[in-house]
């Protein structure tokens, strides 16, 4: 069994915060790339020919699942690579992928072409996990919540403006074009990341083993049960969210009025959403300092599932939009708080396997997301869909908060709600 050092003294800790900003910078250009035309893919499948909503909800879905595919077994392998050479390196990787993958986007002519550069797209990429991994390794552990908390509020601030740069370019000109500008974006993310960024060293093995093909694609093992329950949440919420991410530009194009800039308006509310979640992202630090972790994690789940229900019932796009900015402000601390928890209650030197395992898992439950939403589009409704995830938030809420309820008395479920900062120099839980 290998045993493993004290967390290093990191040689550029006392520039980590410069540092933490760069690496927003780069999140918030990749990303920005990626959404200007993420939030339109079922408007150019029908730019490259699908004929009709229940077509384009197939193609969509079918593009949605077979990256989740890629996503799931890719992220461990990364993660683990990342483990091993450095996470400012494997940030590097998937940045380079990335340009290239939207290089390919441009060009392609049909639906089964646009379908895989998806799947490569998620197979090269996934710089999410990698630069919340490259977080957890250069925030000390006491800021750890902070840091998360900006690098998810730069995340919502590229979901709000890459769509509404991408609709007006949409509008404007084609879909098609969309990605030109999400070239630019990555050009310049990848200089950054080469030429301001340097790289923070994980705590190494004192004995190293040949690694296994279980090593390889990250599994950790002797999970801690707060590690278990926060990889399953993330992965619930993904499946919630993933239900609705195929079909909601299409849910869109069915409230708009007759003539309206379908582009312009599937940014706007989008970036509404973004909007809303970027501002209670960046509070996610001090509200977990004043009600707790679990509390805050409790109550924004229960509040998302409370702001879905009403989007199905809507007769229009504004009312969808006031609906959407108030989802965005329960949803904005989800994120950087499950991922905090997770962070805390693993070893420096698995961060980086335990998040690319996050990553597959929440990849994993995208897989029956996609073609379900599109199932239920063609047999029932595209409003049963938004029913459909907002239950899955009630549920997964109820959960997390009769677990705790339930082992009352255990050490580490109490720890949800209050989890201790070891002092600078001292080592995290193990795993």
């Amino acid at each position: 069994m290998s045993t493993f050092s004290p967390e290093p003294v990191k040689k550029n800790e006392k520039h980590w915060q410069r540092d933490l900003w760069v690496l927003c910078a780069i999140q918030f250009l990749t990303l920005t790339g990626f959404n200007a035309y993420m939030s339109f893919i079922a408007f150019y499948f029908q730019e490259l020919g699908t004929q009709g909503i229940e077509e384009t909800a197939r193609w969509t879905a079918l593009a949605w699942t077979l990256s989740s595919v890629a996503l799931m077994v890719s992220s461990p392998i990364w993660g683990n690579l990342g483990d091993r050479i450095g996470q400012r390196k494997n940030l590097v990787r998937a940045t380079f992928g990335g340009l290239i993958v939207v290089v390919l986007a441009y060009f392609v002519q049909t639906p089964t072409q646009f379908t895989i550069t998806r799947v490569l797209q998620s197979t090269i990429c996934g710089t999410v996990s990698v630069a919340t991994a490259l977080t957890a390794t250069m925030v000390p552990i006491r800021e750890l919540t902070k840091g998360l908390g900006l690098l998810q509020t730069t995340r919502f601030a590229a979901a709000a403006l890459g769509p509404i740069v991408g609709g007006l370019i949409a509008d404007a000109f084609s879909y098609r074009d969309v990605f030109l500008f999400s070239i630019v974006m990555m050009v310049i993310a990848l200089v950054l990341a080469l030429a301001f960024l340097p790289e923070y060293p994980v705590a190494q093995a004192i004995t190293r083993q040949r690694q296994t093909f279980r090593d390889m694609l990250g599994v950790p093992s002797g999970l801690k049960a707060t590690s278990t329950i926060m990889i399953a949440t993330l992965a619930a919420m993904a499946f919630a969210d993933f239900i609705i991410s195929p079909i909601f530009a299409l849910y869109v194009q069915e409230l708009a009025p007759i003539g309206a800039n379908l582009g312009t308006l599937t940014g706007a509310l989008t970036a509404g959403t973004a909007i809303a979640s970027s501002v209670v992202a960046i509070l996610a630090g001090p509200l977990t300092k004043r009600i707790g972790e679990k509390n805050l994690l409790v109550i924004s789940l229960l509040g998302v599932c409370a702001t879905l229900i009403p989007q199905a019932l809507v007769g229009s796009a504004n009312q969808l939009f006031i609906w959407r900015i108030l989802q965005g402000a329960f949803a904005g601390a989800l994120i950087p708080t499950a991922n905090a928890i997770l962070g805390h209650a693993t070893s420096p030197e698995a961060r980086g396997k335990v998040y690319g395992v996050s990553a597959s898992t929440q990849a994993a439950a995208r897989i029956p997301a996609s073609p379900l939403s599109a199932w239920m589009v063609a047999a029932i409704s595209m409003p049963s869909v938004f029913i459909l995830a907002a239950a899955v938030y009630g549920v997964l809420g109820l959960v997390v908060l009769s677990k705790a309820q339930m082992k009352k008395g255990s050490e580490e479920i109490r720890n949800m709600e209050q989890i201790p900062t070891p002092e600078p120099g001292c080592s995290t839980p193990a795993l």
